[in-house]
């Protein structure tokens, strides 16, 4: 009866503060990275993607592109099918890389929050979410933030399979780590990644261990099923002789984390600082062997994705740059979510993790001055301003069939941009009224200097343009003529 004369009290759900800060971090993050999209112009990496990813293509041609760009075909194949669906526009293609970097974020929280709880996931979270390098490439049409996704998905739903050995994780891990390997080669050292924590795992998990060796042989039988496909261009690109990323230093890793942190050297100071302090409570806290293993864990990820690549490059061809290693990054943030949180003083960490958002905010707003400075090869302004209002004047490139055609037709540029390799310009001057332009990368005028081309061949520039990177020349033979290549326009 006193049950029955008690008042109902109302339920009332606890929020959850965690889940408030991912919601506000993916927001932000869309923010940044939906901002000024179209600032920038593409440049020469990003008409790569162009090329192969050209909504006009064949699927044939899709794939032999990218294999051509030594790079395997998931990320150009999506794009191309992203092309068809929404346009084939500027803002199109970078939305599309965008969208990865975003949901980067809530990845990166669950793997942090899978490794150590949800205060390391937040933490974590919100320094990729402001990091200038991860931002960067998520604005660049090319397959990082696509790669950097799969990864972390890959890795994080690893650690769900070590941890529930269940068929539904297990299914979703082989279909992203499929796809990782599909999107770049470096996906393979995920893998290595994963199966060398098994060494660690299994020794400290007995009870599960016929389980877990079954798991691990048949992930790597379904993942050498995966890789059968690629084999062939994998050891072509393997067997290279020459690239153009020279040998890395001794040092490179230094090089490196000043990249990734945005070459702010107050900024540097503190990651280095919070690693120490993480490093040195987990050399107290040795009876916690969660958190070993977890540390483990990341040793193993970054030293895997520093050495392999390092050696390779010495030894075989180099291939060692800061974006091909991008994964170590996310290992690197969560070592100093883990310094944040090894602070004993909850507002002492909450202090320190808000410096350091300051402090990526004025790198990226002042430092850099990140969407306003421009900082890739003005493709496109030559493009619009130069290329396009001088429409029956021929252009000449090197960059031909590396994407400036497919880039110049996004642009609405409707003829061809020919290749200087392909056809002997020269030969062609008295059809063409004369007159030529000649577009490049600063850097890439193979055929020659442009002086000595001129003086060899009896030239004279009539117009010069030069934006961040890229030139058009504008050349002719007519020595007398004020206007030579007036008439030309015209015709």
């Amino acid at each position: 009866m006193r049950n029955q004369l008690k008042k109902k009290v109302p339920i009332t759900h606890r929020i959850n503060p965690y889940f408030v800060a991912i919601s506000l971090l993916i927001v932000l993050a869309g923010i940044l990275r939906l901002k000024g999209l179209t600032f920038q112009s593409y440049w020469c990496d990003e008409m790569y993607s162009l090329a192969a990813a050209n909504p006009g293509n064949s699927y044939k041609e899709v794939l032999a592109k990218s294999f051509n760009g030594v790079h395997p075909p998931l990320f150009h194949t999506l794009l191309w099918l992203w092309f068809k669906v929404f346009g084939f526009s500027e803002l199109s293609g970078r939305v599309f890389p965008a969208m990865f970097g975003i949901f980067t974020i809530p990845v990166m929280y669950l793997l942090g929050k899978e490794l150590f709880d949800g205060e390391v996931g937040v933490y974590a979270a919100g320094i990729a979410t402001l990091n200038p390098f991860l931002l960067h490439y998520s604005q660049e049409v090319r397959p990082y933030s696509l790669f950097l996704l799969l990864s972390l998905l890959s890795l994080f739903l690893y650690l769900k399979v070590l941890k529930h050995l269940r068929y539904r994780d297990f299914a979703f891990y082989l279909v992203i780590s499929g796809a990782l390997i599909y999107t770049h080669y470096f996906g393979l050292l995920v893998v290595a990644v994963e199966a060398l924590f098994l060494a660690v795992y299994i020794p400290s998990n007995r009870h599960k261990i016929r389980k877990t060796i079954a798991f691990a042989a048949s992930t790597m039988f379904t993942l050498i099923l995966f890789i059968l496909p690629v084999l062939l261009w994998i050891i072509a690109d393997a067997s290279r002789n020459s690239f153009w990323i020279g040998r890395p230093e001794s040092d490179f890793i230094i090089d490196y984390i000043d990249i990734y942190f945005g070459k702010n050297s107050l900024v540097i100071i503190f990651i280095i600082s919070l690693i120490i302090i993480a490093l040195s409570q987990i050399a107290y806290d040795t009876e916690n062997r969660e958190k070993n293993l977890s540390i483990n864990f990341l040793a193993i990820w970054i030293i895997v994705l520093i050495t392999v690549p390092y050696i390779v490059s010495i030894i075989f061809v180099p291939v060692l740059i800061p974006r091909n290693v991008i994964i170590i990054l996310p290992a690197i943030i969560l070592f100093i979510s883990v310094g944040i949180k090894s602070v004993a003083i909850k507002e002492f960490r909450f202090i320190i993790f808000i410096v350091l958002i300051v402090l990526s905010v004025i790198n990226i707003f002042y430092e850099k001055n990140y969407y306003k400075k421009v900082s890739k090869e003005q493709f496109s302004f030559l493009i619009n301003n130069v290329i396009k209002k001088n429409k029956y004047i021929p252009v000449y490139s090197e960059e031909s069939t590396n994407g400036v055609n497919a880039y110049a037709s996004l642009l609405g540029y409707e003829k061809e941009i020919k290749s200087i390799n392909e056809t002997d310009v020269l030969n062609d001057l008295d059809k063409q009224g004369g007159c030529f332009f000649i577009l490049e990368r600063n850097h890439r005028f193979n055929i020659g200097e442009i002086d000595t081309f001129i003086e060899n061949y009896d030239l004279r520039i009539v117009r010069k343009v030069v934006k961040k990177g890229a030139s058009a020349f504008l050349l002719t033979r007519d020595h007398t003529s004020e206007y030579p290549c007036v008439k030309t326009n015209r015709d």
